[in-house]
């Protein structure tokens, strides 16, 4: 899980990596771990490099700002563990 990538969709930090190319060994035991998602061999440019686990969306490497983060969180706390409390303190910052 990527706890540094949120879902652009639902908002949920339940997000893995998606590892293109020939599995290693040890990319088929984080597979069947559920840490990473493999994306196959056959790539045609555009691949998203990350997998929302609770909603299935993919989308490309994006990196969020802080005020786009903080917008996700907002509406999520209920549902996410942990995240009121992240709330509260980014509150405090802004």
């Amino acid at each position: 899980m990527n706890k540094d990538n949120i879902c652009p969709v639902c908002g949920t930090n339940n997000v893995i990596e998606i590892v293109y190319g020939d599995p290693t060994e040890e990319a088929i035991k984080e597979y069947e771990k559920g840490n990473i998602e493999l994306g196959g061999c056959i790539l045609e440019g555009d691949e998203p490099n990350y997998i929302c686990k609770n909603c299935g969306a993919t989308w490309k490497e994006r990196e969020f700002t802080f005020k786009e983060k903080v917008q996700l969180y907002k509406g999520k706390s209920k549902k996410c563990k942990g995240i009121t409390e992240k709330i509260k303190l980014i509150s405090e910052i802004f």
